[in-house]
């Protein structure tokens, strides 16, 4: 009987190993955000922000933070940090965000808070926390994205979401 019990516990223990691992090959560990706006032309197109990272198992997270209006100039770039777990906020990623805009290279240090389904995208310096909950000062960069499936999200940061 003893047998039975310890084999079906090792059993048991494999395949949630497995499972695990296969969870991990399958992109468990990535979050993906994205929103749209209407871009205020009469065509209907809509300016789009898309947020996407993986997380390495040591913590460090990689991706894309590209936010592409329809009639403007696209800011494509990069993420690169770490994901942390802090007391009173949740989920916070501190990245190094480097983009192109314009033609020009650039690079802003970014803090990301993942609430439920949203992150909130905000510079290093240009907010207050009230009671745990992030108010922007005045930012050129400071975004709110829901949670979508990261299907849903463009990798190619040339593509325009409106053509």
């Amino acid at each position: 009987m003893s047998r039975s019990i310890l084999l079906i516990t090792v059993v048991l223990a494999a395949c949630q190993a497995e499972q695990k691992e296969t969870a991990r090959e399958s992109g468990a560990d990535s979050y993906c955000f994205r929103t749209t706006f209407p871009a205020g032309a009469p065509s209907g197109q809509q300016d789009v922000t898309e947020l996407r990272w993986e997380v390495a198992e040591d913590g460090s997270i990689s991706g894309i933070y590209n936010r592409i209006p329809a009639e403007k100039d696209s800011r494509t770039g990069t993420i690169t940090g770490k994901l942390e777990e802090e007391p009173i906020d949740g989920l916070v990623v501190h990245a190094t965000y480097k983009y192109q805009q314009e033609g020009t290279q650039s690079e802003e240090k970014i803090n990301i808070v993942v609430r439920e389904n949203q992150a909130i995208v905000l510079p290093v310096g240009e907010y207050v926390w009230v009671n745990g909950v992030a108010y922007p000062r005045e930012a050129a960069l400071n975004d709110t994205l829901r949670r979508v499936d990261c299907s849903e999200i463009t990798t190619a940061a040339s593509t325009r979401p409106n053509e």
